[in-house]
């Protein structure tokens, strides 16, 4: 009788990733067309570490002891022997081996929203990451005397800071590490502001006397009560390309705080006015008021 022939395929390995000197189980399969295969299945890491079991049982556990080189990557490689009636076949598959306590980076994805508000909550997103397996554990988050704790989900996460400080803070960030990756830490800056002023309203008068038109303008603004801050005042005038910043119109620094503005001498041509609020030499966005015509 002339042996049949058989098909071996390499299934799961579990884990999908493992470390020197751990246990980790692969599963196989071999058929043919013609009847049930026997006999046993020989695996091996090809690095010394080798199991055996019958066709039936489907899986053996083995153990890989020999350091890996910087691949990480083990040529798994099963073979089934044969019997007497069937022919022989065998099957690889690839596997990741890390040595103990192997380094993964961990990166801060970024803010949200940055710059932020001085006093009001937002987002640090982190990564951990490495070419193969998914790190595991938490990353703690400190900015000056704040901070709050990620516990990672596929490798990443996000929670909420609150800075009290204005200008730019240092966010630093510290991975725990797990049973296969070791700790590690990176930092990135980001910048908090003073909140922006809101309700920017600017009024135009025109003043005729003795033929001569003069223009004033009022320029009132609403300020955060919870954050205080001075405030910085910028003309626009329409030059005939579009109402854009007047470069003869120095910016005005009301450093007391105040939450309006004369401007005695605006023109015929002042078409609106922007105003930001500024603490520490840090200042939040310019708000433009509504236009002048």
């Amino acid at each position: 009788m002339i042996p049949a022939s058989t098909s071996l395929a390499i299934g799961i390995i579990s884990p999908e990733l493992s470390r020197v000197g751990e246990s980790y189980t692969v599963h196989y399969s071999v058929t043919s067309t013609v009847g049930t295969p026997d006999g046993n299945v020989v695996v091996s890491d090809g690095r010394g570490g080798a199991c055996v079991a019958a066709v039936a049982d489907g899986a053996c556990a083995l153990t890989s002891t020999v350091p890996v080189p910087e691949s990480l990557v083990l040529v798994i490689t099963a073979v089934y022997s044969g019997s007497s009636n069937f022919n022989g076949s065998d099957g690889t598959a690839s596997h990741y081996v890390l040595p103990a306590g192997y380094f993964a980076p961990t990166t801060i994805v970024g803010t949200a929203p940055d710059p932020s508000f001085v006093n009001e909550p937002y987002a640090v997103t982190v990564t951990v990451s490495f070419y193969y397996g998914t790190p595991t554990g938490t990353v703690t988050v400190v900015e000056g005397k704040n901070s709050c704790v990620i516990t990672l989900v596929a490798g990443v996460g996000s929670c909420f800071l609150t800075s009290t400080t204005l200008g730019v803070t240092s966010i630093g960030i510290t991975y725990s590490g797990d049973s296969y990756f070791t700790s590690s830490s990176n930092t990135l800056d980001h910048t908090v502001t003073p909140r922006p002023p809101s309700n920017v309203t600017a009024i135009k008068t025109a003043t005729t006397k003795e033929k001569t038109t003069t223009y004033s303008a009022n320029i009132t603004w609403t300020g955060n009560v919870l954050n205080p801050a001075d405030f910085l005042v910028r003309r626009y005038t329409n030059g005939g390309t579009g109402c854009t910043l007047d470069p003869t119109f120095a910016t005005v620094n009301l450093q007391d705080g105040k939450t309006s503005y004369t401007d005695s001498k605006a023109t015929a041509d002042t078409c609106a006015y922007a105003v930001a609020a500024t603490k520490a030499s840090v200042a939040s966005a310019f708000v433009l008021s509504n236009r002048l015509e």
